[in-house]
């Protein structure tokens, strides 16, 4: 399987069935079993991005009553984008357009939101190289989030826009959910 643009790569992962257990598989079975979910996405989409010689990163958004989010950042330039696996339809791919990691990662904050309609950011890592971990990809399924757990992450939002977040919109929330596994889906308390 050879890939010659980020889009491959993100189309390739569309095709693929969400992984709704809780495992990490390496992107060797990602392609094996044909399913992922964000974080073997990532992974997997990170490896194929330096095979195309981009500088590949993992970036880990953090959300507050709902699933975190791990992407596939590359630089195109000096612009950001993405490649992601999701659940939902509007968490994926990103064109490098982006002049910041924060710009990048809020391309995504008005579509990323719980079941209860709460629009969810509220941290996200710098960004991870892959060669920083490269090695452990290669080897088996494994646990990673000690690898990025380490990175710096930085607060999106003030207290008080929190406070004055209005509901997702509710044409935007029936998209978003449209083609997703419900059994991979966060419950919102």
């Amino acid at each position: 399987m050879e890939f010659g643009t980020p889009m491959d790569i993100q189309i390739y992962l569309n095709k693929m069935k969400y992984n709704s257990e809780e495992m990490f598989k390496c992107p060797a079975n990602v392609v094996k079993e044909q399913s992922a979910n964000c974080t073997e996405g990532a992974l997997f989409a990170a490896t194929e991005l330096k095979k195309l010689g981009y500088k590949a990163f993992i970036i880990v958004i953090i959300a507050d009553n709902d699933d975190d989010h791990l992407i596939a950042a590359f630089k195109r330039g000096k612009y950001w984008g993405a490649v992601a696996k999701s659940n939902t339809s509007v968490l994926r791919f990103r064109d490098a357009v982006y002049s910041s990691v924060r710009e990048l990662v809020m391309s995504y904050f008005d579509m990323y939101f719980n079941t209860k309609y709460v629009k969810t950011m509220r941290r996200y890592s710098e960004p991870i190289p892959i060669d920083s971990f490269e090695s452990y990809l290669s080897v088996d399924d494994g646990d990673y989030w000690g690898i990025i757990d380490g990175a710096r992450y930085f607060r999106l939002l003030s207290d008080e826009m929190i406070k004055n977040l209005e509901p997702a919109d509710p044409d935007l929330f029936k998209l978003c959910f449209a083609l997703s596994d419900w059994n991979g889906i966060y419950k919102a308390e």
